[in-house]
């Protein structure tokens, strides 16, 4: 019960964020577009407004994520292609875990009959779960949805800007700029990604030590 509140939570806190983002972006490019929409906000409710503030996000927020998804998944494809003229970079923009000697060891355990049909951080993570071993994985999860999200944001607002605002010499400076953002914040998205499989693999061999030693000290 416990882990499955704090799973709520942190997906809460996820949605919860990157909703805020979404709003403030909306909201700045309806106000630059419409002078008057502060006025008829001001003329809500304030038990209105406050409950807005909350659930308006988190809805925002929930309805976003398969969109950041996608960008996010859209950016990886292009980050593959770019491999051969980039390979470094491309290491930061799709990444893999680190220790392959974690991953093997992983793999090593699956039972023979099943190693084809297992990937090896699937059934490190399961395995894990079914052992109640607490992990950071939904903090670095929650953290990589975040980013992501705000990178897809930066890059929507970069083809926006000068569709819904012309091309004046501030919109183009600002809707450059967002481009260079917008690829920091998904290489910082795939940096917490890359760490819940690494934390994942970690938490694995340590546990698969543990065990092996209470085996030892049995005999």
């Amino acid at each position: 019960m416990t882990q499955h509140l704090k799973l709520s939570l942190w997906d809460a806190f996820a949605f919860f964020l990157s909703g805020w983002t979404v709003c403030v972006s909306v909201y700045i490019h309806v106000a630059l577009l419409y002078p008057n929409a502060n006025e008829n906000l001001s003329k809500l409710p304030p038990a209105t407004l406050g409950f807005a503030a909350f659930l308006v996000p988190l809805i925002v927020g929930l309805l976003f994520e398969p969109i950041g998804n996608k960008l996010g998944d859209l950016v990886l494809w292009i980050g593959g292609r770019l491999r051969s003229l980039g390979g470094k970079m491309c290491k930061y923009i799709k990444p893999t875990t680190r220790n392959c000697l974690l991953v093997e060891q992983a793999k090593n355990s699956i039972p023979s009959q099943l190693s084809e049909a297992v990937n090896p951080y699937h059934w490190a993570k399961d395995y894990l779960s079914q052992e109640k071993i607490e992990t950071p994985y939904m903090a670095f999860m929650s953290k990589f949805g975040f980013y992501r999200n705000v990178g897809a944001l930066l890059l929507i607002n970069a083809i926006l800007i000068p569709c819904l605002h012309g091309l004046g010499t501030a919109e183009k400076i600002l809707s450059l700029s967002m481009l260079p953002l917008s690829v920091l914040y998904f290489v910082r998205s795939q940096r917490f990604y890359r760490n819940i499989g690494d934390s994942t693999f970690r938490n694995y061999a340590i546990l698969l030590d543990r065990k092996k030693r209470e085996d030892i000290s049995k005999k």
